[in-house]
């Protein structure tokens, strides 16, 4: 039976087969009917359910849509109610009126949980109360239905929800196909729906919030590094949009190690070193907003973590042998001040001087220019594609061209050929190719290949 719901301005629809029952009725005529009609509608009233109000307020989109979020579990805690949700919450208390609600939760609470991110929010229906049940069910079915384009779930992915729980079921956007699925947790979700959310989703990086457009993925970050031992070092990158990192031991192919580490949509930036001396490469990630360095000295783990630099000042950071102990450490450039503050250890400075000018955009490099075993800095100006180099601290003792940064090149320099020298590499995402140079002058290049999207 379906529940009566409003159809126009002042005016409610009667239950479906209503209007054959009323012809017959008038056909009868007299009091007899009008009781007879009215005990009708009284009863088809009283079985139908409670009715839900109407979904929330769609605007206009075109037939683009944001791809599914994929699963990206919390693996840091950063308990601040992040905007895209708190914009969603107050999407539903604008459509269902005010309802009791919750986003963070502290670090020290015991499991896993996007809520110490700021990425979930528990929205509070009862799933025993029958007008909550029906608001919960048109939100569930406002979500998941197919828009006029025929894209499927097509709310749920425009707003980024990775995943939703109600009364004992989940729906998980990177199992869509499967719909709503049972759900064993601890607690059955009867007295509140959870709906976690993707990185994008819940900074405001989707369709919904952008006006329809769908923003493009960060751009791969290039890296290298010397990831088997083998004396070359070979370009990789980083994707912040999955925090995942794609290396290969040849400059050519596909990759040959991938795994995620640190989580790209903090704004975390890679790293390169030899953390631990034992010859090889590993990464790391930089999180600008804590200033904090997340090291690992084999893929997935952390093994360091420590606080160095000041990334709200728009610290960029660097690593390299400083005074060479066999063991990289870190360093971070201020573009501001165009000065450089390098440790050999963990939280303490070192050197700090100015090299470059920061203001110009310049990117922050480091590398063994000269194979004296120690690395020093340098930095690639892209508004005049010139590489700045010294192998000290103050002085510019190399200065080239190399690489078009008005094309949005980004540096990454290496040693290629396995001659002791760190050379220039540039990658240019608009074609997605990597271009090296085995000296440190301006010429042509000796290596181009496509790699990363």
């Amino acid at each position: 039976m379906n529940s009566l719901r409003p159809s126009g301005k002042g005016r409610v629809d009667p239950p479906k087969g209503t209007e054959v029952f009323v012809q017959s009725v008038r056909r009868m005529g007299g009091l007899a009917a009008v009781a007879t009609l009215a005990t009708a509608i009284a009863a088809a009233v009283a079985i139908s359910p409670t009715a839900a109000m109407a979904a929330p307020a769609t605007p206009y989109f075109s037939s683009t849509i944001d791809s599914y979020a994929g699963y990206d579990g919390q693996e840091i805690c950063d308990p601040s109610a992040k905007p895209g949700v708190v914009g969603f919450k107050d999407l539903l208390n604008s459509t269902y009126g005010s309802h009791t609600w919750g986003i963070v939760r502290d670090c020290s609470s015991g499991g896993t949980s996007e809520h110490k991110e700021g990425r979930a929010l528990d929205y509070h229906f009862n799933y025993y109360d029958a007008a909550q049940r029906a608001d919960a069910a048109d939100l569930r079915d406002w979500l998941l239905a197919t828009d006029s384009y025929g894209n499927k779930h097509a709310m749920a992915r425009r707003l980024g929800i990775m995943y939703m729980i109600w009364n004992n079921e989940i729906w998980k956007s990177y199992e869509a196909s499967a719909g709503w699925q049972p759900y064993s947790g601890s607690s059955p979700h009867t007295d509140h729906i959870h709906f976690s959310f993707s990185w994008d989703g819940a900074k405001k990086r989707t369709s919904w919030w952008s006006g329809g457009d769908v923003l493009p993925e960060p751009e791969d970050v290039p890296i290298s590094g010397d990831w088997d031992a083998d004396g070359d070092e070979t370009v990789g990158v980083f994707r912040p949009s999955n925090s995942t990192f794609y290396l290969r031991n040849t400059n050519s192919g596909v990759a040959t190690s991938v795994f995620k580490f640190g989580h790209g949509p903090s704004g975390d930036i890679p790293v390169v070193g030899d953390w631990n001396n034992d010859g090889k490469d590993t990464v790391g990630v930089f999180r600008p907003s804590n200033s904090t360095w997340y090291l690992t000295n084999g893929t997935t783990s952390t093994d360091m973590e420590f606080i160095f630099g000041h990334g709200a000042s728009g610290d960029r950071p660097v690593a390299g042998d400083w005074n060479n102990d066999g063991t990289d450490t870190v360093g971070v450039f201020r573009p501001d001040v165009s000065t450089w503050y390098l440790t050999n250890g963990t939280t303490s400075t070192d050197m700090e001087f100015k090299f470059g000018h920061g203001p110009s955009g310049d990117q922050a490099v480091a590398g063994d220019w000269n194979n004296d075993g120690k690395d020093t800095v340098g930095v690639f100006r892209p508004s005049n594609s010139t590489w700045y180099l010294t192998n000290a601290t103050g002085t510019t003792d190399v200065s080239f061209i190399f690489g078009h940064g008005p094309s949005g090149d980004v540096a990454v320099p290496g040693d290629w050929d396995n001659d002791g020298d760190a050379t220039p590499g540039v990658r240019r995402p608009s074609n997605n190719t990597v271009y090296l140079r085995n000296t440190n002058s301006g010429g042509p290049v000796d290596m181009e290949f496509i790699y990363g999207i």
